[in-house]
């Protein structure tokens, strides 16, 4: 019967030569190594652990494609918003000193877009107090529910 281990590098007959209690320690150890060898290997691509517990470095090798845009993938491009106002930059000097410049048009649209500032509604609800002449109870007026709220509520 051969109990030798499947990595194990031993020739048969060194294996056969080996005392059977050292064989049996020998197949344990390999065994306790191979159990250790595949917790380490384990992530969340292969066990039910959750992502959050891989570490935070991956091994690039065993990516299956490479970084950035992929061969014949269509690109896109941002839309243009509808311009407010429009400047056009120019250049004054060439770096070799010349000024005579001939113009051929914008090469590049560059958008700066600008949000404008936000303006605070303050809506005071004075709540009065009144008294009931028939029965003299004193009623309070309540705070009315937020507008867009009642937006809600109404059944449209």
């Amino acid at each position: 019967m051969d109990d030798r281990p499947e990595h194990l590098r031993v020739t048969d007959e060194d294996w056969k030569n080996t005392p059977p209690s050292v064989q049996v320690l020998v197949a344990s150890l390999a065994k306790r190594v191979e159990e250790f060898e595949a917790r380490i290997n384990r992530n969340s691509s292969n066990s039910n652990q959750p992502p959050s517990s891989d570490g935070p470095f991956k091994d690039r090798s065993k990516q299956k494609q490479k970084r950035g845009g992929q061969k014949g993938h269509e690109g896109h491009q941002q839309t243009l918003l509808d311009f407010t106002d429009e400047e056009h930059i120019y250049t004054s000097q060439c770096p070799c000193g010349g000024t005579d410049l001939i113009d051929k048009g914008p090469y590049y649209i560059h958008q700066e877009i600008e949000l404008p500032d936000i303006q605070m509604t303050v809506n005071p609800f004075l709540l009065h107090e009144q008294q009931c002449q028939r029965c003299s109870q004193t009623l309070r007026a309540q705070i009315p529910l937020p507008r867009s709220k009642e937006r809600d509520m109404v059944p449209g």
